[in-house]
């Protein structure tokens, strides 16, 4: 019985991807991560990842940042989303309440976004770590 376990041990160890496993001791987070790049969040990484799209709030041109498929609640929430510029400068940040019904959005004003080249999207779960989607300006939804 014993050796048996050590087998299925040692074959799920050796049946996972390089870059899954630590070079040694336990998992470190990494510095980001996203769909494609979710690592040990793989499963859930629909329900983490943002999503950015041009919207009007306040009866102004805006970037809603939000994370559509979320389950937050008080134990499970986003502490922070933002925008950065390609060079990882910060555009603006807003630090999200948190509440029995915890927000998955922001809206941030449209022109403090570059005028071209890329930016990321980002969002900061108190559980799942930061999570980001790069996106050139041009190319996000609603934006032409």
């Amino acid at each position: 019985m014993r050796s048996s376990v050590c087998l299925m041990a040692l074959l799920f160890f050796a049946c996972k991807k390089a870059e899954e496993l630590p070079a040694e001791g336990p998992i470190r987070p990494l510095k980001e991560y996203s769909i494609g790049n979710a690592r040990e969040w793989t499963a859930l990484e629909k329900q983490l990842a943002p999503q950015a799209r041009k919207s009007i709030h306040n009866g102004k041109p805006a970037l809603l940042v939000e994370v559509p498929n979320a389950k937050a609640d008080m134990s499970t929430y986003i502490e922070k989303i933002g925008v950065l510029r390609e060079d990882g400068t910060e555009i603006a940040v807003e630090t999200l309440p948190r509440g029995r019904n915890p927000r998955t959005y922001a809206y941030f004003d449209w022109e403090l976004l570059p005028p071209s080249g890329k930016i990321k999207v980002f969002a900061k779960w108190n559980k799942y770590d930061l999570w980001v989607q790069e996106i050139a300006v041009h190319e996000i939804p609603g934006a032409r």
